[in-house]
């Protein structure tokens, strides 16, 4: 089992938080690579389309909703799956949370 100990720093290696592992294991993680083949393994093999960016996704009355990517295709789609970042284009549909 991997720690869960965890260390925010500047870009010059100063340590700005500090979380020791307590040793209760009550903070489980999964490493990303993992979790996105888990996910990718439980659907259909041609289900996501790789090497689009989007660039707005509108909601759509009937709970669908319309994607707009930056190479000017669009699709309409019932599940939307927000993991694109910091900066992600779904966000603002869930929250008005803007990150600094």
């Amino acid at each position: 089992m991997e720690g869960e100990a965890s260390r925010f720093l500047t870009k010059y290696g100063d340590v700005l938080l500090e979380n020791r592992d307590d040793g209760t294991g009550d903070r489980p993680e999964v490493p990303r690579g993992a979790l996105r083949q888990l996910l990718l393994d439980s659907i259909p093999a041609d289900t996501v389309s790789w090497g689009h960016s989007l660039k707005e996704a509108t909601p759509l009355d009937n709970g669908c909703h319309l994607l707009r990517f930056t190479d000017g295709q669009t699709m309409k789609t019932d599940l939307l799956a927000g993991a694109d970042g910091a900066w992600s284009k779904v966000r603002p549909l869930l929250s008005s949370t803007v990150p600094s």
